[in-house]
């Protein structure tokens, strides 16, 4: 049994999943109370299907890029169900979760970071053209001047004419989850592609 949180941005997606399929998924817009409102679903996903969270054998975890405080909440709710049932995390991009989600050939995932620019990844199905990166959008324009038909992925209402809105496809992202090596809780780290402000203003 494999839990899966994703607080990163605009949408909260956790979801419960066993035997090769989802049992149970909820999405929820971020807003305040954002840890509050996270354990609420993640309880419920047990409670719904009337499963015993100390039989979790996994916990998925989204781990960036996007809204700092989004990060944080999802990394520490997963490390201390992991830690206090001594399994491991496997770590995924937001942007990969984003791109896997998507039937389109080529897409480009991305996440408004102001200020004119993007946390950003190009991919073709799921080889990675461009790796994840913080980005202008006039520079990732001219990277994609040469790929004809592709989708930009987006939560956001960007003013883009080729965009697609992003909704997570659980299975997908799981079953490419489970191939990747898992982390000890004591090395899970976020994956934040940028500094914050503060530390850029005090040069950290």
């Amino acid at each position: 049994m494999v839990l899966y949180i994703d607080t990163c941005y605009k949408i909260l997606n956790v979801a419960l999943y066993e035997n090769d399929k989802v049992l149970l998924s909820y999405n929820e817009k971020l807003e305040n109370n954002m840890t509050d409102k996270t354990l609420k679903y993640v309880n419920r996903l047990f409670e719904e299907t009337n499963k015993d969270i100390a039989l979790l054998k996994k916990i998925i975890v989204i781990n960036g890029p996007g809204s700092f405080t989004g990060i944080r909440i999802g990394l520490t709710i997963a490390k201390i169900i992991a830690f206090s049932l001594n399994i491991p995390i496997i770590t995924v991009s937001k942007l990969t979760s984003m791109a896997l989600s998507s039937n389109h050939k080529y897409k480009v995932p991305l996440i408004s970071a102001r200020r004119s620019a993007f946390f950003a990844a190009i991919f073709k199905d799921q080889e990675v053209i461009l790796k994840e990166t913080y980005i202008k959008i006039d520079d990732l324009k001219d990277k994609l001047k040469d790929i004809n038909d592709y989708v930009y992925i987006s939560y956001d209402e960007e003013n883009f004419d080729n965009i697609e809105k992003s909704k997570v496809n659980f299975e997908k992202v799981i079953h490419y989850a489970l191939n990747l090596e898992p982390t000890r809780v004591e090395l899970v780290d976020a994956n934040y592609l940028k500094r914050t402000e503060a530390e850029e203003r005090n040069n950290l």
